[in-house]
C-alpha cells in the first residue's frame, strides 16, 4: 500500500512526510547488498551460476533513458565486484547465458527502491534457474518521485514494464535465451499493485471511500492527512478503471507486500487471472491494516498461494542499509537484525522458487484471456505526456 513505503515506525514515516514537499525524497534508501544463497526447492535442482549485464537504453523519441539489470544463469564461473552507488555485489559479468531458454521473472520495485533494492532475491532466483530483469520506473524510484500518489503512477509503471518485455525480447544476448511463453512479474509494495494491473485487474475506489474513517494514526501512513487527501483527489477521480492494463503475455504474478490494496476490490479482481503467489509480513501494522490485508486475500474469489511472515515488514524484504543508512534511519535499517533478514529472504526466495517452478516451469503456462472492452469512461491517460 501506497505511503506504507518501506517504513517500519511512524517515526520514519514521520520523516518522509517533513522531507516530502520537494519531491527528491526517498534519497536516503540506499540499501546495500548481501549475496544469499538460493535455496532452491528442488533437491536434485543444481544451483547455477549468476551472471549480470548492467544495460543502459536511450528511447530518445521520448526523452528518456532506462537503467535495466538483468541478472541469469550461467556456466561461467568468472565472478567479479560490481558496486553500484552504496550497492556491492559478485555476479559473473557479461558471460553468456546457460544453454536453453528459460522463464523470465520481472522484478518491479516499490516507490522507495530502484532496480537494485531487491538484487539479492535477484541473483538466488537467477540461480534457481530464471532470468529475472529490474528497471528503475523514470518517475517513480527513491531520487524521482513526481507519479507519487497519482493515476500517472500506475499507467506509467505497467508501460515501464511492458516496455521492458519488448526490449528484453529484442536484446541481442538474451533474446534467444527467454521463453516467451513463460514469464511472470515479481512486484514490491506499488510494484506489486503494477501487477495486478498487468494481470487484468480493474482497480476502483468502493473500499477505499470507508477506509480511514477516523483513522490517522502515523502507523497506517494511508490514513494521515496529507495521503488521504492525495489518493482522493488525484487517484479516485480516474476510477473505475474501464480500460484494461493487462498484458496477456504475462503469466505468473508474485505480490510482496502489495501496495494500494484498498483499491483492489472483489470486483475489481474479478478481471485479474494469472496463478498468484501473495507474500505479506504482519510486523508494523495497526488494526486498519491488518484488517484489510486479510481481506485483500480474500478478494480473490479463487485459490492463490499465500505466505505469511510475522516478523517482516517491506523493509525487512530489502538488502541490509549501508552505513550511512544505518546512521541516517536507524528504525529503517534496524526493523529487522541480519539474523532474521536472512532468514525472512530465505523464506521469500523458497516460496517464489516454488511457485515460479510450479507456474512457469513444470507445466505450460496457463493462456491469459484477452482484456475486456468496456465502454470507456473516465480518463485513462495520464495528466501529462509519458516521457
Amino acid at each position: 500500500m501506497f505511503a506504507r513505503l518501506t517504513l517500519s515506525s511512524s517515526a520514519v514515516f514521520l520523516k518522509v512526510i517533513l522531507k516530502i514537499r520537494p519531491l527528491p525524497l526517498f534519497c536516503f534508501l540506499l540499501l546495500c547488498p548481501v549475496m544469499l544463497f538460493c535455496p532452491c526447492n528442488e533437491a536434485e535442482a543444481a544451483r547455477h551460476n549468476v551472471g549480470f549485464v548492467n544495460l543502459g537504453i536511450s528511447l530518445p523519441e521520448r526523452e528518456l533513458n532506462l537503467d535495466i539489470n538483468v541478472w541469469y544463469p550461467t556456466e561461467s564461473r568468472r565472478r567479479r565486484t560490481f558496486k553500484f552507488q552504496s550497492w556491492t555485489f559478485r555476479a559473473a559479468s557479461r558471460a553468456a547465458v546457460s544453454p536453453g531458454t528459460w522463464p523470465l521473472v520481472l522484478l518491479s520495485h516499490p516507490s522507495s527502491g530502484n532496480r537494485l533494492t531487491h538484487h539479492t532475491t535477484a541473483s538466488a532466483l537467477a540461480a534457481c534457474g530464471f532470468i529475472v530483469a529490474a528497471m528503475t520506473h523514470p518517475d517513480d524510484n527513491l531520487d524521482n518521485m513526481p507519479d507519487i500518489a497519482s493515476w500517472d503512477l500506475f499507467v506509467h509503471r505497467v508501460r515501464d514494464m511492458g516496455l521492458l518485455i519488448d526490449i528484453l525480447l529484442k536484446e541481442e544476448r538474451f533474446a534467444a535465451s527467454i521463453d516467451r511463453e513463460r514469464i511472470g512479474v515479481l512486484g514490491f509494495g506499488t510494484g506489486a499493485a503494477t501487477a495486478l494491473l498487468l494481470g487484468g485487474a480493474l482497480p476502483d475506489c468502493t473500499q477505499w471511500k470507508n477506509f480511514c474513517r477516523d483513522n490517522t494514526s502515523l502507523r497506517n501512513p494511508y490514513c494521515n492527512e496529507w495521503a488521504r487527501e492525495r489518493i482522493s483527489r488525484n487517484i479516485c477521480p480516474s476510477l473505475p478503471l474501464r480500460q484494461s492494463m493487462a498484458d496477456v503475455r504475462i503469466k505468473a504474478c508474485a505480490l510482496v507486500e502489495p501496495a494500494f490494496t484498498a483499491l483492489f476490490s472483489r470486483e475489481s479482481l474479478s478481471w485479474y487471472y494469472p496463478p498468484t503467489l501473495l507474500v505479506q509480513g504482519q510486523a508494523g501494522r495497526d488494526q486498519t491494516l491488518e484488517r484489510e490485508d486479510a481481506l485483500f486475500a480474500t478478494r480473490f474469489g479463487r485459490t492463490i498461494r499465500r505466505l505469511n511472515i510475522a516478523a517482516a515488514d517491506e523493509a525487512a524484504f530489502m538488502a541490509p542499509c549501508p552505513d550511512p543508512l544505518l546512521k541516517e534511519l536507524p528504525e529503517l535499517c534496524y526493523s529487522v537484525d541480519d539474523r532474521l533478514r536472512s532468514e525472512i529472504h530465505e523464506q521469500l526466495v523458497s516460496a517464489l522458487d516454488s511457485f515460479f517452478t510450479a507456474t512457469l516451469v513444470r507445466r505450460p503456462p496457463q493462456a491469459m484471456p484477452d482484456p475486456p472492452v468496456f465502454e470507456f469512461v473516465g480518463p485513462v491517460q495520464p495528466e501529462r505526456p509519458i516521457r
